[in-house]
């Protein structure tokens, strides 16, 4: 699928549009300082999701293109979990609205559109979109910390990740796609479904937890 796209390109190849704030983030990932991790930067964070359309069109492009290199993710955890949070009434949301604890949700947001932009066949695998969106997904992953509130978002945003690094190929190795994968498993590994079920307001949630960690694995084979 992506053969005749070999070329190898600095990280930074496109001219990053994104406010300083935002590169600064992206590029501390893992480890955001504590003066950036404020809500005026989570605004910004919100107000760079594509409209409803573009989104379909790349979450699309993803589960018919890519999806079978290794899923973290199915259908159902976006029509069911990501676009109601996101885009509630087709429209992305409002940045005043959003809360902190949904940083893990939406890096993993950002996550599955830049690996979206990538497997959309209209457009070069390496290309301004993807690495945009890839910068914004690695910055709202640092801002809140993996180490203190390890999430299976987390886990899946940092795979979907590795996997952007190995379908770009833009360096000479695969070392740090294979960092950021064995990264969110090992975060995978500790998020115990014995601690979340304290977190879950209902057996149904909990039920709901549980496919998604089995997806995660599975959709590694």
């Amino acid at each position: 699928l992506f053969e005749s796209k070999t070329i190898i390109r600095p990280h930074h190849f496109f001219h990053s549009v994104l406010p300083s704030e935002l590169v600064q983030a992206s590029m501390m990932f893992p480890f955001v300082p504590d003066y950036l991790c404020h809500p005026a930067i989570y605004a910004q964070l919100v107000a760079r999701l594509p409209d409803y359309a573009r989104m379909t069109a790349i979450v699309e492009a993803y589960f018919s293109n890519l999806s079978w290199f290794g899923g973290p993710i199915d259908r159902a955890q976006v029509s069911e979990e990501l676009i109601p949070i996101f885009y509630p009434k087709r429209r992305p949301l409002r940045p005043e609205v959003f809360r902190e604890d949904q940083l893990h949700d939406l890096a993993l947001c950002f996550s599955l559109l830049a690996i979206g932009s990538v497997a959309d066949l209209t457009q070069d695998a390496i290309n301004f979109e993807a690495e945009e969106l890839e910068k914004l997904a690695r910055a709202a992953l640092g801002l809140r910390s993996i180490f203190t509130y390890g999430t299976l978002e987390a886990c899946q945003a940092l795979i979907l990740l590795g996997s952007y690094e190995t379908c770009t190929r833009r360096k000479m190795s695969n070392e740090s796609a294979d960092k950021l994968m064995t990264f969110g498993l090992c975060v995978a590994s500790s998020v115990s479904l014995s601690h979340s079920l304290l977190l879950m307001p209902n057996v149904a949630c909990y039920s709901l937890a549980f496919v998604r960690m089995i997806t995660l694995w599975f959709g590694l084979k």
